[in-house]
């Protein structure tokens, strides 16, 4: 599942109060935030201005006008340390 979290603030003190509980890490318990999941999510940017900008996964990226994020099921390999005492198959 992806996790969507949305900021509903938009008045310049709804928006520092909003950053001033992102820096506390309080920001889930925030009123100003919608949290949502979602295997699949289409973004659509409606604003004349360019250079929006997300971070995924770490890292920042650009938008494109339409951007679609989804999960991509048993796509990652993940290594996991072998248990002790376990014993071994065949």
């Amino acid at each position: 599942m992806l996790g969507i979290y949305i900021t509903v603030a938009r008045q310049p003190g709804e928006l520092l109060r909003f950053m001033l509980n992102v820096a506390r890490g309080r920001w889930r318990d925030n009123q100003q935030v919608e949290i949502h999941r979602a295997e699949r999510v289409v973004l659509k940017i409606r604003s004349a201005k360019a250079g929006f900008k997300c971070v995924m996964d770490g890292e920042l990226s650009e938008l494109e006008p339409e951007t679609v994020l989804e999960i991509h099921p048993k796509s990652l390999r993940v290594l996991v340390p072998k248990q002790s005492g376990a014993s071994s198959p065949g």
